[in-house]
């Protein structure tokens, strides 16, 4: 009987939609009256910046980087699309993961002053299965450099999805309005055709890639003209991070790292719950040793969950910038992969929820040989 439904369903990909959309409504309406106060906390908590229909882009804007500028603005780089990538199937096959970079600049409110779709892309792969996605703006050498990835798309009227995905750096020009692609970055191991989540600093002219969790991995770059990293930590990471929510998933990276003050730089990391809504994300704050580049402390608990995010996506707040406004901390990310919003939390609140990592005795330069490799 299962299986006929389910073929039935693979017939009729109209019906099918119909019933999911009936599914995930009546799971949102059951979680709301069992955690009402949890829906409360997050609608009160993230405030939508933009979503669908904003610059022309119905299919809904997300997963935006952010960077204080030279003049006190926020500004932010996310992606916007015509056809959101759920309904990108069948005769709709060839908008899969298409879209355009999005330029926002933000007032000290975090409400929309300027937008520019940016259309003028330098140097990137002439392929059209490639695909920009997942900016995240960093400054190097008062430049705005973009880690993004490059997605390969695979597009079929009857299937939709990538076969690869490629960290990337670019360059922003803020005044031309144009994004320069560097080029991928190399490092000394060996990596997975599917790759994500690589953050960057740079911290005293040299640039740190953060390249996974668990194994605690840090590179620096050693050739800018290759873009080449070399390894300065690899180490097992402390058990309190291994499996932080207990979900049995691995933990990535979310943000790049910032100076949260004089001792320790602020990144997120985040886990998925299988078991929620099929991807139900939680995403906790990490404080990271500027000296030795280990991490010291982690929030108690998750500063942020998925379980009352809005959009066409259910489960999945993405959280892929912090930024810092002296007292405040701004928390930008992608809702439901369909709209851009953000949390403001003060640095008391912050302050208030750390807990201690045990401390690791390897400092900045360590090495520990090779390893199996699990990719953030």
């Amino acid at each position: 009987m299962r299986q006929s439904i389910k073929k039935w369903l693979i017939e009729f990909p109209v019906l099918r939609k119909i019933c999911l959309k009936i599914y995930i409504n009546g799971m949102i309406f059951f979680l709301m009256m069992r955690h009402p106060l949890v829906f409360m906390r997050h609608y009160l908590t993230f405030k939508i910046i933009v979503g669908p229909g904003f610059s022309g882009f119905k299919g809904g804007i997300f997963n935006p980087g952010a960077v204080v500028d030279d003049q006190d603005n926020i500004i932010t780089l996310s992606k916007g699309q015509i056809h959101h990538w759920i309904d990108a199937t069948g005769d709709l096959h060839q908008h899969f993961l298409k879209g355009v970079p999005l330029l926002l600049s933000l007032d000290y409110e975090s409400r929309v002053q300027k937008s520019y779709p940016i259309h003028q892309l330098e140097g990137y792969p002439s392929d059209d299965d490639l695909e920009l996605e997942d900016f995240r703006l960093f400054r190097v050498n008062g430049e705005y450099w973009v880690n993004h990835n490059l997605v390969r798309a695979v597009r079929n009227e009857d299937y939709v999805g990538y076969s690869a995905s490629y960290p990337s750096l670019s360059r922003l020009d803020l005044k031309r309005k144009t994004l320069t692609f560097l080029g991928y970055p190399q490092v000394d191991f060996s990596t997975q055709c599917k790759e994500k989540n690589w953050t960057y600093i740079q911290d005293n002219k040299d640039l740190y890639l953060f390249y996974s969790v668990d194994p605690y991995r840090v590179l620096k770059l050693t050739d800018p003209e290759s873009l080449t990293f070399s390894t300065v930590i690899h180490h097992t990471i402390n058990p309190v991070l291994q499996d932080i929510g207990g979900y049995g998933t691995m933990v990535s990276f979310s943000t790049n790292p910032i100076l949260y003050d004089d001792q320790h730089f602020l990144l997120l990391v985040h886990q998925v719950d299988p078991n929620g809504f099929g991807r139900l994300y939680y995403q906790w704050g990490v404080l990271i040793d500027k000296d030795s580049l280990y991490p010291t402390r982690v929030t108690a608990s998750p500063l942020f969950s998925g379980l009352a995010a809005r959009g066409r996506v259910k489960g999945v707040i993405y959280t892929t910038a912090v930024v810092n406004r002296g007292a405040d901390f701004n928390f930008y990310g992608g809702e439901g992969d369909t709209y851009i919003s953000y949390a403001q939390l003060s640095k008391r609140q912050l302050d208030s929820k750390w807990s201690d990592i045990p401390k690791n005795t390897e400092s900045r330069g360590s090495y520990c040989g090779n390893s199996t490799l699990v990719h953030a």
